[in-house]
């Protein structure tokens, strides 16, 4: 969607009754995440409506992308029109996701805010027990924040797996994090695969390698790599699970049983996300 929406930016959108041709829109697919099995959402521009007994469907298209996007947007599936734009915060919801960030924006600012509360406590109580025919403890006055800090930090899993799992909310009503999202997809023949990135136009090149397993345990590969040229949506379609002859025919396999793809996008030749999806068969 750049130059109007650039990847790494925080949206906000308003659910309305219906749309218009210009509006920027936030849609659900159509079909799951290969990963998550959850839809995954999309910021496109309309570009057409069209209305059949009642019901809106919505042709859109991202401004970067020079064709418009497959088949139409059904009402039921759009989440609201765009009505604000805080461009890159989404990369400080990406940094919270990692172990690093989850520390010193989460852990580390909320350990303070208890100890301070505690140690106001604790002068609070420490008054009352100062008072005439009150016992005083003045160990336990020392202890007491200490331990309290303690056991809010001990208290979360040892495994660092949880800090990974964290997610920000993705509610069109606080808002959506734009990050490239991969969709990965087998042909209606299972004979080929393909697969689409959304929000890239902030890299320059998308390198991809699908491995397929066979029922044998062979493995084989299919690899290359795309410039972007700018685009938001990246789309590869379709990539032959077989091989060719010297006379180039095409030999399929039919004994496939899981196809993995990892698709790395660069900038100016530099690894900057790795997106990966398995579709087992």
């Amino acid at each position: 969607m750049a130059p109007s929406i650039y990847p790494g930016s925080l949206v906000m959108a308003k659910e309305e009754k219906t749309y218009s041709k210009g509006n920027i829109i936030v849609f659900k697919s159509k079909s799951p995440d290969p990963v998550t099995n959850e839809p995954f959402n999309t910021v496109h521009r309309i570009v057409d409506v069209e209305v059949n007994s009642d019901f809106y469907f919505y042709k859109t298209k991202g401004d970067a992308n020079s064709a418009s996007d497959p088949g139409e947007v059904e009402g039921g599936r759009v989440l609201g029109k765009v009505v604000f734009i805080i461009p890159f915060l989404g990369r400080l919801g990406d940094f919270v996701k990692t172990q690093l960030g989850f520390t010193l924006i989460i852990i580390i600012p909320g350990t303070l805010i208890i100890y301070s509360e505690l140690k106001d406590l604790v002068k609070t109580i420490r008054v009352q027990l100062n008072k005439p025919g009150k016992k005083k403890s003045k160990l336990a006055f020392k202890i007491l924040p200490f331990l309290a800090v303690f056991l809010c930090t001990s208290a979360l899993p040892a495994n660092s797996n949880f800090i990974r799992e964290v997610r920000l909310s993705s509610s069109y009503e606080t808002g959506i994090w734009i990050s490239p999202e991969l969709s990965f997809y087998l042909r209606s023949d299972g004979y080929a695969v393909g697969f689409r990135v959304n929000n890239v136009a902030d890299f320059d090149e998308v390198k991809y390698l699908i491995d397929y397993e066979r029922t044998d345990g062979v493995h084989q590969a299919v690899m290359g790599s795309l410039p972007t040229g700018g685009l938001d949506t990246i789309t590869k379609e379709w990539l032959i699970l077989g091989t060719c002859s010297d006379l180039g025919e095409v030999c399929t396999y039919d004994d496939v049983v899981k196809i993995d793809l990892v698709v790395t996008l660069l900038d100016s030749g530099v690894e900057e996300k790795v997106l990966q999806s398995t579709i087992a068969i």
